[in-house]
């Protein structure tokens, strides 16, 4: 009796842990949460919610997740010299930071990025299996709100606002905007804080949907790509339009390449010519090449240059530690000349942002550990994965600084490691 009891209380418990685990992955492109304002999330007067520790849902069903697996005391960290030089160099760099605040938070950032990391790996195969459903939900929500706001001219409002919708109309200050054929029209949001968020995480969401998946229902992968594909081209950004046709041109080519026959190739070429007829007709003929790189405001380059000069100098002056994870905003003022654009933005880079933030010493180390000690299997699909990152973060920060983004990479190369051994015959 006391073992078939036993059993049942294992069995609940890791239930309620696959149970936290399908709601973490199934609310990650939602934005709901409540921020905390503190003296040190202002720069020069103003809010920046970049500083503000924020609490949102994802991190209650990580929180949640976490607890569960350590009261079955089923997660494992792994801890060693790297760990203890990691800590180290965290302590530094928070003591050179001039906001510890921002720097102390972020760093707690990091830890929870890394902790959901090593949790995926050790479910990896559930991990996967639970995608295959979400990834679908993820997809066809997003293209699909993305739609309704351009079609109404804002956000769609009611439970929407609930999942993370901000609350925009065409005429809001500071709303991304795009024309079609001379007529202005919103760029799509979904439940993201900017359009440039959602396209970067419906092209990751389409890798690993095209990479795990397409062995599968073909028609319901098709809805899925092709729904994909146009919440990227709603989305207006243009840097992911690019990647994603390269991209595609390299998918397809590589399913079609071990088929010679005439229809095999054709439909290839349809693809294609479909994927560029779609840009082409939202693009345009009116806009400079320079018009194609980052957002769709005039005045977008130009920003982001100044802000790569201000991260270079930023990091020229602190080249070892950086200035502090989360200290890129803070510090901005002081390394912006006189008469450039004054932008209380992360640099749209999320390698001068690193490195500016972290220094050489951090850099160094995030290199060593992502190449040589995460243990990845599936090679192929990770560098894939990693690829579209370093393409898009060369023009945005959301990697690093939006949270949606931030948890999608972890899930994505979490599901590409080594699965850990099982602690017990019980685990496997």
């Amino acid at each position: 009796m006391s073992d078939v009891l036993s059993y049942g209380v294992k069995g609940f418990w890791e239930k309620m842990e696959s149970l936290w685990l399908f709601l973490l992955l199934l609310w990650l492109p939602t934005q709901l949460g409540k921020h905390f304002w503190f003296d040190w999330s202002q720069v020069l007067g103003v809010r920046v919610d970049y500083l503000a520790p924020t609490l949102y849902m994802t991190d209650i069903w990580w929180g949640l997740l976490v607890a569960t697996r350590w009261w079955r005391k089923k997660l494992r960290l792994r801890v060693g010299w790297e760990t203890v030089i990691i800590a180290g160099l965290a302590v530094m760099n928070v003591l050179v930071a001039v906001n510890k605040g921002a720097a102390i938070y972020r760093w707690l950032k990091i830890w929870q990025w890394w902790v959901m990391l090593e949790l995926v790996r050790e479910k990896k195969m559930e991990v996967k299996k639970m995608l295959g459903k979400i990834i679908p939900c993820w997809v066809l929500m997003e293209a699909g709100l993305g739609l309704a706001e351009i079609i109404k001219g804002g956000s769609v409002n009611g439970i929407m606002y609930w999942l993370g919708e901000r609350r925009f109309e065409f005429t809001t200050v500071g709303i991304a905007q795009m024309s079609v054929l001379g007529e202005g029209i919103i760029r799509a949001y979904g439940t993201f804080s900017h359009p440039n968020s959602l396209a970067g995480f419906l092209l990751v969401s389409l890798g690993l949907w095209f990479g795990n998946y397409r062995k599968k229902n073909k028609v319901w992968w098709w809805v899925v790509t092709w729904s994909g594909m146009a919440g990227i081209l709603l989305s207006g950004s243009r840097t992911v339009w690019v990647v994603m046709i390269i991209l595609t041109a390299m998918g397809f080519g590589r399913i079609f390449r071990k088929r010679k026959g005439v229809k095999e190739w054709l439909a290839f070429l349809g693809i294609m010519a479909g994927v560029v007829m779609m840009v082409i007709g939202v693009a345009g003929i009116n806009y400079r090449t320079v018009d194609f790189v980052g957002g769709w405001d005039n005045d977008s380059w130009g920003k982001r240059m100044v802000l790569n000069q201000a991260a270079l100098r930023m990091w020229r002056d602190n080249f070892w530690l950086g200035v502090g994870a989360g200290n890129f905003v803070p510090r901005l003022p002081d390394y912006l000349r006189s008469g450039e654009y004054f932008w209380l933005q992360p640099v749209h880079n999320i390698f001068l942002l690193t490195a500016s933030e972290i220094g050489m010493l951090g850099v160094i180390m995030a290199i060593k550990m992502m190449i040589f000690d995460l243990g990845i299997t599936e090679r192929k699909r990770v560098y894939g994965i990693l690829v579209m990152i370093a393409l898009t973060g060369l023009t945005d920060h959301y990697w690093l600084t939006l949270p949606q983004d931030i948890w999608l990479v972890a899930v994505a190369i979490g599901i590409s490691l080594k699965a850990t051994p099982p602690l017990n015959k019980e685990e496997k």
